[in-house]
């Protein structure tokens, strides 16, 4: 009301961040477990409430990238004598690439639920979480379905007919039913 009558613009209120906790998905005994990203004085997080699941996922990414270059630049600074620092010059080249491989490589989940990569922090808390409690998240690498053999081998791309792939459109009708199995 007050921009309308007196032309002012209401004092911008700094966006909300939210705490979580994000650790290694341990719940299924047939994956082998990732290590804990943080150690036990900084596992708690903070971000801001619209921060999507997939920058998570980014983050998870590079901070398993880091664990693992500079346990092999310790094995390699041991052997040579001399630490490894070239790596740190490639970091922002492959950035545009990790993001990628981030969103195929690595899930992040709130309780049992997998998420999907464009939700909001504050969307996880209100329709995921439901809890006044902290948030906790959960990473782990993405679970490959393993490819169903059966009814629908024998019809791809061999033009036996059953009723789809007679050469209308992009020849992919009837095939795209097998989207809907999986993790999601």
């Amino acid at each position: 009301m007050e921009y309308l009558l007196l032309n002012k613009v209401p004092p911008v209120v700094p966006l909300a961040k939210i705490s979580f906790v994000l650790m290694p998905w341990n719940r299924d005994p047939d994956v082998e477990p990732l290590p804990e990203l943080l150690n036990t004085q900084q596992s708690k997080l903070t971000a801001s409430r619209q921060l999507r699941v997939r920058k998570i996922a980014l983050h998870v990414q590079e901070k398993l990238d880091r664990l693992t270059n500079n346990s092999s630049r310790a094995a390699n600074s041991n052997a040579n004598g001399t630490p490894g620092s070239t790596h740190s010059r490639n970091n922002s080249a492959k950035s545009h690439n990790n993001g990628a491989r981030a969103e195929t490589e690595y899930e992040i989940l709130c309780g049992d639920t997998l998420l999907p990569l464009n939700m909001t922090l504050a969307a996880v808390r209100q329709y995921v979480w439901k809890q006044s409690a902290e948030l906790v998240m959960h990473y782990r690498r993405r679970v490959v379905p393993v490819p169903v053999t059966g009814a629908h081998s024998h019809s791809h791309g061999h033009g036996h007919g059953y009723g789809h792939g007679h050469g209308h459109g992009s020849g992919h009708s009837g095939h795209g039913h097998s989207s809907g199995r999986g993790s999601r």
